[in-house]
């Protein structure tokens, strides 16, 4: 563990489809448009092909932001706007906070054991960033920033990071620990991760340097199209242009930089020819640059001012995004606590109780290769740590184990999981997880977001008072599906749920249809589960 392995360079060439990808970004304010141009135009177009995690870092930001930390929340916000607003859907990629996942830290913690100090001694990003400020400013989070980093990216088993060239470094110590890792552990839980230097242009700030929050020369994407003018009109220009009339000099001014991006071809011509000959002032030019600006960002600026209106949905979308990224993270945290010795089936509920490891549903566990059955129980939220409570004392004199947690509209429901089909716990009243639907929506999804899963869920309860409920939402072509499960549903039943659901989104009741699933329809029963042969995980027959 004393020396590195010799940096590995940049792919060339992106991977298959569908390959999952991983960026994220420290919350320190809201975007401008350099960075939308440079930045979130490859991210947009990525999620078009791969499998992308876009994290808002806001544990990164506490590394040199910790004595501001009311800043962070707001910044949060404004970032996950710009990115919505700006192309990213967060029923496609997986959108969410860091620090919603709170597994990053503890898998970070565990590769500070296999870190070497002398790797993030010679990080010149930390060097330089005590050069900046006081060195009696400096932290241990900024120290072992790196390892954190590497967490990000392998707890989602990340294999393509797309950075600019300054990054590069922070990307060959990621690599570093993740090979060292998989060399001491000798199981491949996550990949190690590639870079691709994305294709990142110099925009231009107001006075022609990199357009950039800390020199005060951006344009913000929130910018309202008075102000977005204003500024432009006090941009740089060619400074060898001092009135109309003289030539000037178009590749050295930003404003004709901004020219090709925002207006049409043949206005470029025409503002080329026109600045070259001198019949252009650079009043003009910038005025008709500005409108076309204005033009050009009014869609993206729309979309966010309706998505500002309503905050609660953004932080629906954000809770989605986590509740996607949690999963995945618990399944590494798992495994890589099971390789380092420490306890396996790690699972922590939200309340905070955590589950012993002898009470984590395990299918590879002898007592259940003949098969189990699953029960769920929900709970209303004022009662949610009494039952848990509860529950934890009756496991072992009752012989089940806990499967989960799943959120639901004014509490929770726990699935339990018993080789005993006729499972009872005095005082809790358990039904058979069975009787599963997938409702699919086959509308735009822009129509869809109006519909939270606690609004469904409500619907659903209003339909019909048994013990049914809803979690969850993925997409698919042309539309989404929500997860309905709990007891069945009789054919009536199923029509005036389609009907109420189709009033509530304001939408064609054809465009619904509640789809029997066919993995959770049978009730309780014995589950095909896999088995171990010579050591491995294959499945079962």
């Amino acid at each position: 563990m004393t020396s590195a392995a010799p940096p590995t360079a940049a792919v060339t060439e992106l991977p298959p489809a569908g390959s999952r990808v991983f960026t994220g970004t420290r919350p320190t304010g809201p975007w401008h448009i350099g960075q939308m141009w440079a930045v979130l135009s490859n991210m947009v177009q990525l999620q078009e092909s791969y499998d992308c995690y876009f994290c808002l870092v806001d544990y990164h930001a506490l590394t040199t932001a910790w004595a501001h930390p009311e800043r962070i929340q707001g910044n949060i916000r404004e970032i996950a706007l710009d990115w919505m607003a700006g192309g990213i859907d967060p029923l496609r990629s997986t959108l969410f906070v860091q620090s919603h996942v709170p597994e990053v830290i503890e898998f970070a913690g565990l590769l500070n054991m296999i870190t070497p100090v002398a790797w993030l001694d010679r990080n010149p990003t930390y060097r330089e960033t005590l050069e900046q400020n006081k060195a009696a400013e400096a932290n241990a989070g900024l120290f072992t920033y790196p390892v954190l980093q590497t967490a990000d990216i392998c707890l989602y088993k990340g294999e393509l990071v797309p950075i600019g060239k300054d990054q590069a470094t922070h990307l060959h110590l990621a690599q570093d620990i993740a090979k060292t890792f998989l060399r001491i552990f000798k199981r491949p839980i996550f990949p190690v991760p590639g870079y691709l230097f994305a294709e990142v242009p110099l925009i231009p700030g107001l006075d022609n340097r990199k357009m950039s929050k800390s020199y005060g020369n951006a344009i913000d994407m929130r910018e309202s199209a008075e102000s977005t003018q204003e500024k432009v009109m006090r941009m740089f220009t060619d400074p060898q242009k001092q009135r109309k009339g003289d030539p000037g000099h178009p590749e050295h001014c930003p404003v004709f930089t901004f020219h090709g991006i925002v207006s049409p071809t043949e206005t470029v011509s025409e503002v080329r020819g026109g600045c070259t000959s001198g019949a252009l002032g650079c009043v003009d030019c910038k005025r008709l640059m500005g409108s076309n600006l204005v033009t050009h960002l009014a869609p993206m600026r729309e979309r966010r001012a309706t998505l500002a209106g309503h905050p609660k949905q953004v932080d629906e979308l954000l809770g989605y995004g986590a509740e996607k990224a949690r999963k995945v993270a618990r399944e590494t945290l798992r495994e890589v606590r099971e390789v380092m010795g420490l306890e396996r089936g790690f699972y922590i509920t939200d309340g905070g109780l955590a589950l012993p490891p002898a009470l984590q549903f395990n299918p590879q566990d002898p007592e259940f290769q003949g098969g189990y059955h699953q029960f769920f129980v929900q709970v209303a939220e004022g009662d949610r740590a009494q039952v848990r409570a509860y529950l934890l004392e009756q496991a072992e004199s009752l012989q089940f184990k806990f499967h989960g947690f799943e959120e639901v509209q004014g509490g929770e429901v726990i699935i339990l999981v018993s080789g005993n089909p006729r499972l009872a716990i005095p005082g809790v009243p358990l039904q058979p997880l069975g009787a599963g639907y997938e409702l699919h929506v086959t509308v735009p999804l822009e129509r869809v977001k109006r519909l939270h899963v606690d609004q469904l869920s409500q619907a659903i309860i209003d339909t019909n008072p048994k013990k049914i409920y809803a979690t969850g939402v993925r997409p698919i072509a042309g539309g989404v599906v929500f997860r309905v499960f709990g007891k069945s549903l009789s054919p009536s039943d199923q029509r005036h749920l389609v009907q109420r659901l189709a009033t509530l989104m304001e939408i064609p009741a054809e465009g619904l249809e509640l789809v029997p699933n066919d993995a959770v329809n049978a009730g309780p029963r014995s589950v095909s589960v896999p088995v171990r042969v010579r050591g491995t995980i294959t499945p079962g027959e």
